[in-house]
């Protein structure tokens, strides 16, 4: 019993260390393996945390069944003493092994629960952290502009959200941002609204978190326009900004306004023909 908690505790040191070691390489990363049961993503953020959610998934299985063993072999021991001892260690080891994952679970929440979350944008963030909204983002890409399917983070089986428009995806998002993450486009303000991979406009799009509360209006309507648009919340707008330029969550949110919309939200969509 004692060695079998040693090997499941040294299992568990080993796992969570390339878990920390794993968080902080944002670079763009292209997955060699494809993890079972998740779409394949060139997101380096997506696919850590497809195979996050797969080892969680295999230590739940694997402790089911360990205790089904352990079940069986206690019913079938007959009285015998030493079976009967076996079969008690092997449920022991199998729950042991259930709530040393969930200790996991719930430190790595507590040091940071976007560590959890495998929110990576704001974790790469914690050093610096912004005192003022950010007035300009990074250049776009150097095929910005350019009606073709894009490749990185706008390649077509990172778009699959968007099904049988997954193709257009790309070329949009090649055309808007040229494939880099954290780019501005219009600004409200002097302050950019359209942030990321598919340019979000957040002065128009709640995006889950309230972002068109950030600003006065929606720039490109109603006459909203930069010199008119102002920040009413520093604070929100920095939070729709990183959230934007999460490569995953960018892309999750043009998905759902396609959904709602279209390509009409997109003018690169006009130009390239999408539409």
């Amino acid at each position: 019993m004692k060695k079998n908690r040693k090997k499941i505790f040294l299992s568990l040191v080993v796992i969570a260390a390339f878990i920390f070691s794993w968080s902080f390489a944002l670079a763009q990363y292209t997955n060699q393996e494809k993890i079972p049961g998740a779409q394949p993503t060139q997101i380096f953020e997506q696919y850590l945390k497809d195979i996050i959610n797969f080892g969680f998934a295999t230590i739940g299985i694997l402790a089911l069944f360990m205790i089904v063993i352990g079940a069986y072999q206690y019913l079938m021991a007959a009285g015998n003493i030493g079976k009967v001892d076996s079969a008690r260690d092997t449920i022991g080891s199998a729950l042991l092994g259930l709530i040393l994952g969930l200790c996991a679970w719930i430190i790595l929440y507590k040091i940071n629960p976007d560590l959890v979350k495998m929110n990576l944008a704001n974790i790469s963030q914690l050093s610096t952290p912004s005192t003022s909204t950010t007035t300009t983002g990074s250049k776009p890409g150097p095929n910005a502009g350019k009606c073709v399917e894009g490749t990185g983070y706008c390649a077509v089986e990172n778009m699959s959200c968007f099904g049988d428009q997954a193709k257009n995806a790309s070329v949009v998002c090649n055309a808007e941002s040229g494939g880099v993450v954290k780019v501005g486009g219009d600004k409200c303000g002097g302050t950019n609204v359209s942030y990321g991979l598919m340019q979000m406009n957040t002065s128009c799009h709640d995006l889950g978190i309230g972002c068109t509360k950030a600003f006065s209006c929606c720039l490109g309507t109603g006459g909203c326009q930069n010199s008119n648009c102002t920040v009413i919340s520093s604070e929100l707008a920095d939070q729709c900004k990183t959230a934007m330029s999460d490569p995953a969550k960018n892309i999750q949110a043009a998905c759902a306004e396609y959904g709602r919309s279209g390509w009409s939200p997109w003018t690169q969509a006009k130009k390239c023909g999408v539409i």
